[in-house]
């Protein structure tokens, strides 16, 4: 436990593998998905487009700029991944690789059901005012009737995986007006 990543993936172990375990996810995206988000069309989208969609809006908010640049691309594509090559945060949180797309379909499911019953509206229809206390609603865990991962978990996972997608890259290093020097340079961007 030498990292930061070791020591939240210790801590967090728990409540994310248990959590994920029980999201069984839902197999009815189709191919017109895969293509919305950068995906060989042979391939299912492991996200719905409303899920693919709340996904961007939500780490927007969490991480700005996270949405152009491409965070919903970048999880889709890291679940339709081999578990040795996914970059994800939930890798490094010891939730196997099957158990991904439920953790994300579930998050993303119940931050819809959330705006849907306490803001009356689709979390993609919300306003700046309205999304942002939305999450910071989820952040500080104050909804009783969420289900899944607890929110704030949840979001904890999102804002790191647009953290990654965001500064991670050369192009986020460049944002920042700071040289990328890896080590060794990325065949691809993520």
């Amino acid at each position: 436990m030498n990292s930061r990543r070791g020591f939240l993936g210790t801590s967090a172990l728990g409540a994310a593998a248990a959590t994920a375990a029980a999201c069984t996810p839902s197999n009815k995206q189709q191919g017109s998905s895969a293509i919305a988000v950068g995906l060989s069309p042979e391939l299912s989208a492991p996200l719905s487009p409303v899920q693919i969609q709340t996904l961007g809006h939500i780490c927007d908010v969490l991480v700005p700029g996270s949405k152009q640049a491409g965070v919903a691309v970048y999880i889709t594509q890291q679940l339709s991944r081999r578990a040795e090559n996914n970059l994800l945060m939930l890798q490094y949180l010891g939730v196997a690789h099957a158990d991904m797309q439920g953790f994300y379909s579930a998050g993303l499911n119940s931050i819809e059901r959330m705006a849907q019953v306490h803001y009356k509206q689709s979390c993609l229809a919300l306003d700046a005012v309205n999304t942002k206390m939305l999450v910071g609603s989820l952040l500080a865990d104050e909804f009783d009737d969420w289900s899944g991962a607890p929110a704030s978990f949840c979001l904890f996972v999102l804002r790191a995986d647009a953290c990654d997608v965001t500064y991670g890259t050369q192009a986020g290093f460049a944002r920042i007006d700071m040289p990328h020097m890896a080590h060794i340079a990325p065949v691809e961007e993520w």
